[in-house]
């Protein structure tokens, strides 16, 4: 009697012996006998099974979305502090104080996203959480540096970051790459504009380009190929996250001692 029954699913019409484990799977691989004859079947191999094989868990190891999560909430709450320290002080502009109270917005966004919610939407506002962030960073910028003319400039390179990340979100493209991508230009404005003002002579200067050089350096960390993990366990997205620290602590320490006047001229 001709079998009808769909073998791609897995069924057979007997009982296959059981496999050992590292038996081949492939033509040859198990012989069965049915009707006076030899009849080779191969049993299917799922996806999961390469899965199960090649990536098997680990009691007591976390997920890197819990991670993820973890990392993200410590930068969220390390820049929290410093928004609230920077909210106190009537020396530092309101653009600097929006730009860490939007930053710590973001990151505490991130870890809700990777801990609980997991959806689409929930990244996309993180990404515009981190958008409207260096949008204050890039005018707080320009206002310590050049004043209300030149921040008036900026805000055309601000556009053009806003509408490159965008065209990314609108192609089903919103990860932290693109995100990173689309801003790149606005981060070497911000480090341009800094650059400038050390040439001037600007007090606070060489202290915000430390900070700026930190970020940098996240970056570099993000960039690490996939896989490529530290002795802890922990992989470059993660890092980024503990990598970004160093930066805020020490932007927010250049922006204690910094006059909220503008730049002259």
């Amino acid at each position: 009697m001709r079998d009808t029954k769909d073998r791609s699913a897995g069924y057979y019409p007997r009982p296959l012996p059981e496999v050992r484990p590292g038996a081949p799977y492939g033509p040859g691989g198990l012989s069965t006998k049915t009707g006076g004859g030899t009849n080779r079947r191969v049993p299917v191999r799922h996806e999961y099974d390469n899965i199960r094989d090649n990536a098997a868990p680990v009691r007591g190891s976390m997920s890197n979305d819990h991670v993820h999560a973890v990392t993200d909430l410590v930068l969220g709450v390390t820049v929290l502090v410093c928004a609230w320290r920077l909210s106190r002080l009537a020396s530092v502009h309101r653009y600097w104080k929006l730009a860490f109270w939007f930053a710590a917005a973001s990151s505490v966004a991130g870890a809700l996203h990777h801990g609980l919610l997991r959806r689409e939407e929930s990244w996309i506002s993180v990404g515009v959480l981190v958008v409207i962030a260096l949008s204050y960073l890039l005018v707080g910028s320009a206002h310590q540096v050049l004043g209300l003319v030149g921040r008036r400039t900026v805000l055309v390179i601000r556009v053009v970051g806003l509408v490159a990340y965008g065209v990314f979100v609108v192609a089903g493209n919103a990860s932290l790459g693109a995100m990173l991508l689309a801003e790149s230009l606005t981060m070497a404005t911000i480090l341009g504009l800094w650059v400038h003002a050390a040439r001037r002579g600007h007090p606070s200067a060489r202290p915000v380009i430390r900070a700026l050089l930190a970020f940098g350096l996240a970056g570099v960390v993000f960039v690490l190929p996939v896989g490529a993990l530290t002795p802890a366990g922990i992989d470059a997205t993660s890092l980024t996250h503990l990598a970004l620290i160093p930066g805020m602590v020490l932007l927010y320490g250049a922006l204690r001692h910094m006059d909220s006047a503008p730049a002259r001229g």
